[in-house]
């Protein structure tokens, strides 16, 4: 929540790309969504544990795992006392990096009595929670926006979000814990290096609401998502020092105090949740390194790739999967795959590459339709291989309606500019781009960028 804005922006996230997405479920070639684990209860976060094991916690406070993969029955590791209410509850979890020989477990929670928010440090000792030791502990005085998420960074260091709780100006103040991310040595002290001195736990200001923070384990960068007001939520780069704008003049259409743009923000909004960049080694190449992260009031589930080299900037964002329910959390397993928590279940989206349709080795001689930069405000160029006689690219709008069409037999790239059959622009919105053959279709989702 911070100006300038950034130059990607997702324009009728919410009811546009449900149409868009074809139905609950919807999903590339050769990916499955699996129901891994079901009953669960709000399931805010996951983790997987080296030793195989699957953590969760449920908002209620219980704090649970699944023994393996494949086991069916989840094994309560503790019940927490918590507040409920609003958005207290279990929030967040994390393994020590060098669990087992360091058996850590850290715990994100709203405390019912002294009310208080807490990060606690358990020992897995024999498969249960053992050894509690309160690191933090702050004020939880309103219902809503505590953070809670909390993760490893590739410095070995914590980190911890903590919400505005409603009080817009905390957010600009350095000395007040509230709209921070909080950068935490492993015995809860502030970290060596933190940029407002050594007794500041934050690592940066100007949040909101972050419910999901994430690094990438191969080169260690950090994103994290941002729940704004009515409009501009948010993915950022994460940036020791910074400011990310949040504030009392950061409501729609104020001037934020901020210093750091967002990566792309969302308008309506779409609640973002949890996230985790994909290097699961299963998954397609060009899969590697993108940006997963789930949307609470769609439903969804988003990939957002990079340019090569620049984790900073975002090449494409599209809606992966339509899971039916709002997305909690994401994490990769060690299988390779993705899992999804929403309030009633556990999700595992598996891979099998499909001969012929465009995702697995198989797939080279297969007709095949990508596009680029998606989304796109002025120009996208449309690759088209393999496609048989009398193939025909077309684009549509949300109504089925043709806004211009293209021959595309054989090997293709055309450039679109925006602009229909009469020669008018286009407006910014979702539309179709699908090609036809006998026997074939393929369609991709395409957002025009106002401005």
């Amino acid at each position: 929540m911070t100006a300038p804005r950034s130059l990607l922006r997702c324009v009728s996230a919410a009811a546009g790309l449900a149409l868009a997405a074809g139905g609950a479920w919807a999903l590339p070639p050769g990916f499955t969504i699996q129901v891994a684990h079901v009953p669960v209860n709000f399931p805010t976060a996951l983790r997987f544990a080296p030793d195989g094991r699957l953590f969760f916690t449920e908002l209620s406070g219980r704090v649970a795992y699944y023994p393996s993969l494949t086991y069916p029955f989840s094994v309560t590791w503790t019940t927490l006392n918590v507040a409920s209410g609003g958005e207290r509850g279990a929030l967040g979890l994390a393994v020590h990096p060098d669990f087992p020989d360091s058996p850590y477990v850290y715990v994100v929670y709203s405390n019912a009595s002294p009310l208080e928010d807490r990060l606690v440090r358990y020992v897995d000792a024999l498969g249960e929670a053992k050894s509690p030791a309160v690191l933090i502990a702050s004020s939880s005085d309103a219902d809503f926006h505590h953070g809670g998420r909390v993760a490893f960074g590739p410095d070995g260091q914590i980190y911890l979000t903590y919400g505005d709780q409603l009080d817009l100006g905390a957010a600009q103040t350095i000395g007040d814990p509230r709209g921070k991310i909080f950068r935490l040595g492993r015995g809860g002290k502030p970290a060596p290096g933190n940029p407002w001195g050594p007794t500041n736990p934050a690592a940066l200001l100007g949040i909101r609401n972050v419910f999901g923070i994430c690094f990438d384990p191969r080169d260690g960068t950090g994103y994290f998502t941002e729940n704004g007001p009515d409009c501009d939520d948010e993915i950022n780069l994460l940036a020791l020092g910074a400011n990310y704008g949040w504030g009392p003049d950061d409501f729609c259409g104020g001037t934020p105090a901020g210093d750091r743009a967002p990566l792309v923000y969302f308008t309506p909004t779409i609640a973002p949740t949890g996230c985790c960049v994909y290097r699961g080694g299963v998954y397609p190449s060009r899969w590697d390194g993108a940006l997963f992260f789930g949307g609470w009031n769609t439903g969804f589930l988003y990939r957002a790739r990079f340019v090569a080299g620049r984790p900073d900037l975002i090449d494409s964002l599209d809606v992966f999967a339509d899971v039916g329910e709002g997305v909690l959390d994401v994490t990769v397993g060690p299988d390779g795959f993705l899992w999804v928590s929403t309030p009633t279940r556990i999700l595992r989206i598996t891979y099998a590459p499909t001969v012929g349709v465009g995702e697995g080795p198989a797939a080279a001689l297969a007709p095949s339709l990508r596009m680029g930069p998606n989304p796109f405000r002025s120009n996208v160029m449309l690759e088209i291989e393999n496609a048989p006689a009398g193939a025909e690219v077309e684009i549509l709008d949300l109504q089925g309606r043709r806004i211009e069409s293209w021959s595309a037999a054989g090997n293709r790239r055309i450039a679109w500019d925006g602009r229909d059959t009469r020669g008018d622009r286009a407006p910014p919105g979702i539309y179709l781009v699908r090609m036809r053959a006998p026997g074939l279709a393929v369609q991709r989702r395409l957002i025009r960028l106002g401005g």
